[in-house]
């Protein structure tokens, strides 16, 4: 008898489906001589690798008479990753996903007091292709306004400052005699918080601003001599009044 050289036997490739079960992916019909042994080799898939390993392959077998033998290769769906970063830094943990599987919207973007968010770089697709993502944002520090008021009204421009910066508070203003500073609402150096500073003092009169009375007679030659005085103390600014002495002789 002389072996057939075209005896038909069949490849089968089996793809992991996204449930770890296997269904046939593709089926090869092949021919080889009858009685010799047959190899089959992996193909390639998109977003599948061939395991070598699974114990469900059948690689190798003899080539039978009716056409019946059946080579098997299993192959497994590939996993890749969705990484978060945010100022270099990878942020929660690492989504992990088969290819084809659904992918999850992108995450909620972070908060940091004093900073903005960039927003994240770019979208997810529906489903997981081939390659491993990366999502990327950045914070950018926040400026705030310090002003200052005096009395109600603005005293210098304000100053802009970075989140977290140190803010040095202005010197006393001047104040004209008889009158005193208040002193700021914010008594000391500060760091910048997250929000505008108001900064507000007051000018104040002074409530011991001395000054004195005096009482003149007129002379017999129209000049005046000083009759008695003394020294008081009021508040710079406002009206003060004295009665009239009576003097014997004078009006």
């Amino acid at each position: 008898f002389t072996a057939n050289g075209d005896t038909k036997y069949t490849v089968i490739h089996y793809l992991e489906g996204l449930d770890g079960k296997y269904t046939e992916g593709k089926s090869e019909d092949k021919t080889g001589e009858t009685d010799t042994v047959a190899t089959a080799n992996p193909t390639t898939f998109t977003g599948f690798t061939y395991d070598k390993n699974s114990e469900k392959n059948v690689t190798t077998g003899t080539i039978t008479g009716d056409g019946k033998l059946v080579l098997k290769l299993y192959y497994t769906r590939d996993e890749h990753t969705v990484t978060y970063m945010v100022d270099g830094q990878q942020y929660g943990e690492i989504d992990t996903y088969k290819y084809d599987e659904s992918v999850k919207d992108l995450r909620k973007e972070p908060t940091k007091e004093g900073y903005t968010f960039s927003g994240w770089d770019r979208t997810l697709p529906d489903k997981m292709g081939t390659e491993d993502i990366v999502v990327s944002g950045s914070f950018k520090v926040n400026s705030y306004n310090v002003t200052y008021e005096l009395d109600g009204q603005p005293y210098g421009a304000s100053e802009r400052y970075e989140y977290g910066s140190d803010v040095t508070v202005r010197p006393a203003p001047e104040v004209p005699a008889g009158y005193h500073f208040s002193g700021w609402s914010q008594k000391e150096d500060f760091k910048m918080p997250a929000k505008d500073v108001k900064i507000e003092g007051s000018i104040i009169a002074n409530d011991d601003t001395k000054y004195r009375v005096e009482h003149y007679k007129e002379n017999l030659n129209g000049t005046f001599t000083l009759a008695e005085g003394r020294d008081e103390t009021g508040t710079t600014g406002t009206p003060v009044t004295e009665a009239p002495k009576k003097y014997e002789g004078y009006t």
